[in-house]
């Protein structure tokens, strides 16, 4: 078993349409992909400053919950939500990163 298949529905919901389930897997990927990517980025930021980068590593690991959200979300077989959130985490680090 997949660490990306413990994170998709068991039951396929009614609602969903075929082409959605085939990118309930990828949704899964990039939010696990990003849950290590971000934080580790911002790490690096981290160690160049301590003292400057501080509350931004705090903010980048604190945003980290809208990828956690997504996948339980996903696991909940509300793909359409699990998106949206996902989404809105990426939106929200790269406008912390720029």
């Amino acid at each position: 078993m997949s660490p990306i298949s413990a994170f998709l529905p068991k039951e396929p919901d009614a609602t969903d349409r075929s082409a959605m389930r085939r990118r309930l897997p990828y949704v899964a990927g990039m939010d696990l992909l990003l849950l290590l990517f971000f934080p580790f980025s911002a790490y690096l930021r981290l160690m160049s400053d301590a003292a400057v980068y501080r509350a931004f590593f705090l903010a980048i690991c604190a945003t980290e919950a809208f990828f956690v959200l997504s996948l339980v979300l996903l696991k909940a077989g509300r793909s359409k939500a699990a998106s949206y959130v996902g989404s809105l985490g990426i939106l929200v680090n790269v406008v912390l990163m720029a």
